[in-house]
């Protein structure tokens, strides 16, 4: 990390990361009656570590899917990659199941975005144990513009 983006991110850099391969998926497509694989990807368990200002260090676990193309080239997860994404899901703790599927394209008739939906709330509890409100609420900001 270049000291800009330390700068930028002063938060960042007080979180431990650390990530696993879980498993290989591939990807597929249905057209036309026929089923392609379109590529493979990464599903990794990340591993966050915080101390927090009151000295407890608190630990949690996320899963989370890198892209095609990433997994391809042989990049692996970087901590700002994944942040950014966590930030995200927390910033869609407001929403409901029916906003949710509306602001990001799900079909709200779906078991599949009903368990997507599930899992994005579980992290924000997670998040909430972590961090707290007040610095996820800064990891955001910091975020914003990833």
């Amino acid at each position: 990390m270049n000291q800009e983006q330390q700068i930028k991110r002063p938060l960042t850099t007080s979180i431990e990361f650390g990530f696993e391969l879980i498993e290989e998926l591939s990807m597929k497509s249905d057209h036309g009656g026929q089923t392609r694989t379109i590529g493979t990807y990464g599903r990794y368990k990340i591993t966050l570590r915080f101390k927090n200002n009151k000295g407890e260090v608190r630990i949690r676990e996320f899963e989370y899917s890198d892209s095609i193309v990433n997994y391809q080239d042989g990049k692996t997860p970087t901590k700002e990659d994944v942040l950014y994404c966590l930030c995200f899901d927390y910033n869609c703790n407001t929403f409901s199941f029916e906003e949710f599927c509306s602001e990001l394209g799900y079909d709200n008739d779906s078991i599949k975005s009903l368990n997507v939906f599930k899992a994005l709330k579980k992290n924000q509890t997670k998040l909430n144990y972590l961090f707290g409100p007040e610095t996820m609420q800064k990891l955001s900001e910091e975020y914003q513009d990833y």
